[in-house]
Parts: C-alpha cells; sequence; structure tokens
C-alpha cells in the first residue's frame, strides 16, 4: 500500500508543472514575442518614440504599451512613424483590448488575424495607407465599439457579416474606396449606429 500515496504525490507535482508551462510568464513572454515582431516588421529604428522598446525592462515601460494582469491589453502607436506591412502576428495578443494604429505609415491589407483579438473594444487603423478590402474575420470582434478605417486606400463593399458587430458605437470608413451595402439588413445595422461616416455603395 505505500506506493499509491507516492504515485499521487508524483500525478500531483506533474499536474503542476504542467499548469506552470500556461502561466502568466510564458503569455507574457509570448506577448513580447509579437511587439518584437511588430517592431521589426514597421522599422522600428525610425520610430519617432520607440522608449525601451527591445530592452529586458517590463512590458509595462514600454512606449505604448499597457499591462494588465501580466498580458498586453493597450497598444497606442498612433503617429510614431510606423512603415512598412501590417503584420498579421497582433493577432495574438489574445488579451488585447485597444489597438491604436492611427498616423503612420502602414501599407498593405488589414491582417485576418486581427479577427482573432475577441476581446477588442476599439480599434483604430486611421490615416495610413492600407489597401484592400476589409476582411470578414473582422465581424469575430463581437466586444468592438469603435471602429475607426478612414483615410486608406480600402477598397470594396464592406463585409455583410460586419452586422455581428452588435455593440458598435463608432464606424468611420469615410474618405476610403470602401463603402456599405444597399441591402435592408445592413443598412438597419448601420442607422443603429450611434456614430458613423462613409458611403453607401451605388
Amino acid at each position: 500500500m505505500r506506493p499509491f500515496p507516492i504515485y499521487i504525490m508524483l500525478v500531483f507535482l506533474l499536474f503542476s508543472c504542467g499548469n506552470n508551462s500556461t502561466g502568466p510568464e510564458h503569455s507574457l513572454s509570448a506577448d513580447r514575442d509579437v511587439l518584437v515582431a511588430l517592431y521589426n516588421a514597421t522599422n522600428g529604428t525610425n520610430w519617432t518614440n520607440k522608449t525601451n522598446w527591445l530592452s529586458d525592462s517590463d512590458l509595462s515601460t514600454w512606449h505604448g504599451v499597457t499591462v494588465s494582469n501580466e498580458r498586453v491589453i493597450f497598444l497606442n502607436l498612433a503617429n510614431n512613424n510606423l512603415t512598412g506591412e501590417f503584420p498579421g502576428a497582433l493577432g495574438n495578443l489574445s488579451d488585447l483590448k485597444t489597438l491604436n494604429l492611427s498616423d503612420n505609415q502602414l501599407h498593405g491589407p488589414i491582417p485576418s488575424e486581427l479577427g482573432n483579438l475577441t476581446n477588442l473594444t476599439d480599434l483604430y487603423l486611421s490615416r495610413n495607407v492600407l489597401s484592400g478590402s476589409v476582411p470578414s474575420e473582422l465581424s469575430n470582434l463581437s466586444n468592438l465599439t469603435g471602429l475607426h478605417l478612414d483615410q486608406n486606400g480600402l477598397t470594396g463593399p464592406l463585409p455583410q457579416s460586419l452586422t455581428n458587430l452588435t455593440n458598435l458605437k463608432e464606424f468611420i470608413f469615410q474618405d476610403t474606396e470602401l463603402c456599405a451595402p444597399l441591402n435592408a439588413a445592413f443598412q438597419t445595422w448601420l442607422q443603429g449606429i450611434p456614430l458613423f461616416t462613409g458611403d453607401n455603395c451605388q
């Protein structure tokens, strides 16, 4: 009968070790990797403000980064001279609530990976040089209250699936080649948003 409690102890130790591998430290380390990828993809050496980026300092001291419960929840790099393509790696910041990359020189499409950011409440991408259509994956962002896409080279009808964003309070897509579909369901949804600006499809 003596081996039995030893077996139980071993199982407990193995279970504890397994839990530690997915603890907060691991998550924050993964978030750091995403931020490093962003820095490298957008010419970070020429950012206007790159205080503590790529350093060993806490992520909470990196310019534009806010951390809560050992995860990055807020990223504000507006008007910071980011250039290059919008990296899809940002879709791995799974606890992110606000992403503000407005007033930069980001180009290429909006990454479909942003649809993974289901905790996101605010997405600000105004005044870049983004192109292509709006990915339908953004309709996964059910907590989104603010979506700003204005003054970009984005084109085409907005995805019908955006009507899933029932918490949206601000939707700005003016000064683009985007347009709102004319069908009744989309127009009813659009008119229900307290603040929206943009054109209808012709």
